[in-house]
């Protein structure tokens, strides 16, 4: 007789992961019934096993994120925490994803399948971002934008702008560096979205001024030279916790109606202007609502969108081949084949690409870089998060933290 219940038999923790957002990285199971359901799960997923490519790329994804585990996540353990002989050595997708069923007999190879398969999950999407295939492309024409802005003198010291007379002071000018893939699969894992396109700050630079209002004077001059178009700013991607820009339009235009009315002359307007003295007063009171940036981080960063566009090389290529093959008198067929082939291939690539600029003062640089608000620490923020997401039951079951030493102290130490 049949069980007629069985029919409202539901997965109900991914009813509630679906249903509310979360990440696959946040889901405590997966309902994989057997080994050919794993088989079907991965074919759905973008991959099939029977296929020699598509399982050697699983196969090299795994032993990647075995290497990042171990070497990033585990190392602060001394042999604790490792993973489990028959997971670690297991080559076979399939079988991992069906230990992710609490149902198999084995605890500690469902949750280590888990952890695994999160990190197999996100290094999958690093690598498919098809963003990151033209980085470089996309790297020289944003920082094309800033050719002829900034000026060194016999110094070292930095300027902005291009007329002599209106040079805007610099106390430090910096290009991002490139991530190398560790950081961003660190970022990817403690990401809720925990996709590779929602890495906004792939190219980047830092701008700071001498002085507080000078960052205002800086991101003026960025919009008016168009090294940015106000219509390309992801507005969800704009933070200040550096000025209170209410109090700044405030004491401005007071200055400037007293300039006007003749109360101040230029030494007294630009002596006014200077509101170092006063600099606590015009601070912004916002902190970030990134839980790994520290509350004491000033900065106004905003997110912007470059449109790169170039010809596609591989239609280069065609063309390159077309004209050769043309002057050796090929058959026409060859021709018209070759010429299909073209006629089929994207001839222009074009797409919007991210890159962040970030402004603060002197003051909130030195500051930034010392004590609390370390950039040691905000990494190690991120891996303790890694580490709970990825780790957390696993942890919970050795009674071990997911922070297994103290990184102000260990930072100390160094």
């Amino acid at each position: 007789m049949s069980d007629i219940s069985q029919k409202y038999r539901f997965p109900w923790s991914l009813f509630h992961d679906a249903f509310s957002g979360n990440s696959v990285v946040d889901t405590r199971y997966m309902m994989v019934k057997s080994i050919a359901d794993a088989e079907l799960t991965l074919k759905y997923y973008g991959f099939s096993w029977e296929n020699d490519f598509d399982r050697a790329k699983l196969i090299d994804a795994y032993e990647r994120a075995i290497t990042f585990v171990e070497n990033v996540l585990l190392t602060p353990y001394k042999g604790q925490l490792v993973i489990p002989a028959e997971v670690k050595n297991n080559r076979d997708l399939r079988q991992i994803l069906y230990w992710t069923n609490p149902r198999t007999r084995n605890r500690q190879n469902h949750l280590w399948s888990c952890a695994m398969l999160k990190v197999i999950h996100s290094i999958l999407h690093l690598e498919s971002d098809s963003l990151s295939h033209f980085f470089q492309e996309a790297r020289s024409q944003v920082f094309d934008r800033f050719n002829g802005h900034i000026r060194v003198d016999e110094n070292d010291k930095f300027y902005f702008g291009k007329d002599n007379e209106q040079l805007i002071p610099l106390h430090f000018f910096e290009v991002k560096r490139e991530k190398n893939f560790e950081s961003k699969l660190i970022k990817l894992l403690h990401k809720a979205e925990n996709t590779a396109t929602q890495i906004y700050d792939h190219i980047g630079v830092r701008i700071v001024t001498e002085s507080l209002i000078d960052t205002l004077i800086v991101f003026q001059y960025l919009s008016s030279s168009k090294i940015f178009t106000f219509a390309n700013i992801a507005a969800n991607r704009s933070r200040n916790t550096l000025l209170n820009l209410d109090k700044c339009q405030k004491h401005i235009q007071k200055l400037r109606r007293s300039y006007s009315r003749g109360i101040l002359d230029d030494d007294g307007f630009e002596k006014a202007m200077n509101v170092e003295l006063q600099r606590e007063e015009f601070l912004s009171n916002n902190v970030s609502d990134n839980p790994f940036t520290l509350k004491s981080y000033r900065s106004v960063q905003f997110t912007c969108r470059h449109l790169v566009k170039f010809i596609n090389p591989n239609y280069t290529k065609l063309m390159e081949l077309f004209n050769n093959v043309k002057a050796m008198n090929a058959p026409i067929s060859v021709l018209h084949e070759i010429q299909n082939i073209m006629s089929t291939t994207q001839k222009r690539i074009e797409f919007f690409f991210p890159f962040e600029i970030q402004l603060m003062d002197k003051i909130s640089f030195e500051e930034n870089q010392e004590g609390s608000a370390s950039h040691q620490i905000y990494k190690e923020s991120q891996l303790v998060e890694v580490r709970k997401r990825l780790f957390g039951r696993i942890l919970e079951t050795m009674n071990l933290d997911a922070v297994p030493i103290d990184p102000i102290s260990e930072l100390s130490a160094e």
